[in-house]
């Protein structure tokens, strides 16, 4: 069992089911915490100050009687003050209110200490009885989902600190730090949305972005533009700490039943409780570590690509059910989505939807036909369709009315300076005899002339700038 364990590395959650690390009958039966029934643990005792300061830790093999189980909107309608379920046991509100108490000073100062906050908007996805996509909404992680992840944090880093400390071989969390020169490449893109990065090698200005860019359009795109410019996330054997956390300890201690990486660490963490086995389980060798390590980083990102894959699956599956649904309405109204334009190109534009994380493109001949657009290359290399205002009616007209005086006068003086060279030189050389070639040339040339908006597009293509004739379409200009 701990062959097979160690070769799926971790659990795999796709949208329609689960491939368990552990035997279901594990994972999901005397391995799993349920309410008011006994379950084996390790447990991470934490003595924490009023400052939110750790003061003293010890680990011990326990026996926990859970007796609550709670969804994170419960607990959530607990921190509102709208109460606990009904039957609850009396004490569940205030300790709730309490483990909010101390996450919250806790994650105060994780950010004080320069943690990054790079949560993610996460979308889920409920399937109908046929196991198809009828429903997709975004996850909103509130304040009961902070608690969680705060406990889980300290511990995390109580269980890597003593490792450390006793130089116990084990497995290890690791994100190092990134490479300059893609943190200046991530600044340029920075500027390229308008904001003033200052120097992001600096982790305190990474986090002044992140907060300046906050509940704008654009702050998926700020956050996922960093995620890119970072390293991933791996286990190693030693403990090099983890950047985006700020933290020089971190493991995974506190999910044995789906990571085999905390498999590892429970086993060397055996040396250190208060009441040991009396035959603790054998802990790799050092390079064994290095191997196993490798190994659950692999499966974990394979697990995460499968996980993102089946995921835009049925996203696009309901989208496709928006779709049908919409063609068999009798009104022709539509289902319509906010969309956040990420990059703009002469093809047409990268649109996302936020609440989705969909992206697709809007082809330039989908653009609406009653307008003009540019394609403008500002000086950071970010490409822009602008449509410019309309103008007052009398402005517009007097415009055009300029315009055609503007092209007349620049025909009579084209004409006029050809006719005078062409005086020039008939009268010092004879016209040579004409060609096949040159014939052709003239020939192709009238027929150009005879449609005026080919001409000018051919024309000012070497002046990086392509009209486009679409019949009834204005012209759409790229510049």
């Amino acid at each position: 069992m701990d062959k097979e364990a160690v070769e799926r590395g971790n659990s795999t959650y796709l949208v329609d089911r689960v491939l368990p690390m552990l035997p279901v009958e594990l994972s999901n039966g005397i391995c799993s915490l349920k309410p008011n029934v006994d379950r084996l643990t390790k447990c991470a005792i934490i003595e924490i100050s009023k400052d939110g300061l750790v003061l003293n830790t010890k680990f011990v093999d326990a026996v926990i009687h859970s007796r609550a189980k709670l969804s994170y909107e419960q607990a959530q309608a607990i921190l509102d003050g709208k109460g606990a379920p009904k039957g609850s046991d009396p004490t569940l509100v205030g300790s709730v209110k309490e483990a909010w108490k101390m996450a919250s000073l806790l994650r105060k100062n994780r950010f004080a200490n320069g943690a990054l906050d790079l949560e993610m908007t996460e979308i889920k996805i409920k399937l109908d009885e046929n196991g198809r996509a009828c429903e997709a909404h975004t996850v909103v992680h509130t304040e009961s989902h902070q608690l969680v992840e705060e406990c889980m944090l300290i511990a995390n880093q109580s269980v890597a600190k003593i490792l450390r400390e006793r130089s116990k071989p084990s497995i290890f969390r690791i994100h190092e730090d990134p490479d300059p020169s893609r943190l200046l490449d991530y600044t340029e893109t920075a500027k390229q949305y308008g904001y003033t990065p200052g120097d992001l090698t600096n982790r305190c200005h990474i986090q002044d972005l992140l907060n300046e860019s906050k509940g704008s359009a654009e702050e998926h795109q700020i956050k996922l533009g960093l995620l890119k410019s970072l390293k991933r996330a791996a286990y190693a054997a030693d403990p090099l700490g983890h950047y985006g956390l700020a933290k020089t300890d971190y493991t995974h201690f506190t999910s044995p039943i789906r990571r085999y990486a905390d498999l590892i660490v429970h086993r060397s963490l055996q040396a250190f409780l208060e009441n040991p086995p009396k035959h603790p389980d054998r802990t790799p060798s050092q390079a064994d570590l290095r191997e196993i390590a490798r190994h659950i980083s692999d499966t974990e990102r394979n697990s995460s690509e499968a996980e993102s894959e089946t995921k835009q699956i049925k996203l696009l599956e309901y989208l496709e059910l928006i779709a049908s649904t919409d063609q068999a309405k009798d009104g022709g109204e539509e289902t319509t989505f906010n969309g956040v334009i990420t990059d703009v190109r002469p093809m047409g534009l990268m649109v996302e939807i936020p609440e989705m994380n969909v992206r697709g493109v809007v082809k330039r001949e989908d653009l609406p036909r009653s307008s003009n657009w540019r394609f403008e290359a500002t000086q950071y290399g970010v490409d822009i369709l602008r449509r410019p205002p309309p103008r007052p009616r009398h402005e517009a007209a007097a415009a055009h009315h300029r315009h055609r005086q503007n092209q007349a006068l620049r025909r009579f003086r084209r004409r006029r300076r050809a006719h005078h060279r062409g005086s020039e030189t008939r009268q010092r050389h004879p016209p040579p005899r004409e060609r096949p070639c040159e014939r052709l040339q003239k020939t192709h040339l009238k027929t150009r002339r005879k449609n005026r908006p080919a001409e000018k597009a051919r024309r000012f293509h070497t002046q990086a700038e392509i009209t486009f004739d679409c019949g009834d379409v204005s012209p759409l200009s790229f510049f």
